[in-house]
């Protein structure tokens, strides 16, 4: 599609972006810290900030960031590919 515009085409790989995905406020997730943790007592239960690697869930959540953050510069996505996206 690039070519056939004659625009100059950029990509990028972004390592390790699932760790960094804020979870949505309406989902709450829940886990346990690692035994032996010297900052929680027993029977302690953490509520989750970040998203992590064992969600179902989690590359909707990072496609959705992702995604916001691209419009938010004036990007716009493909209408027939939606991980595709262009400048205007």
């Amino acid at each position: 599609m690039a070519v056939s515009k004659k625009q100059l085409l950029k990509q990028t790989d972004c390592q390790n972006a699932f760790c960094h995905v804020i979870l949505p406020k309406d989902e709450v997730v829940v886990g346990r810290p690692p035994a032996g943790c010297p900052v929680s007592k027993p029977n302690t239960i953490w509520k989750l900030n970040k998203t992590l690697y064992c969600l179902h869930r989690l590359p909707l959540h990072w496609f959705n960031h992702i995604s916001a953050a691209l419009k938010a510069i004036g990007l716009s996505s493909c209408p027939n590919a939606s991980c595709l996206f262009m400048a205007p």
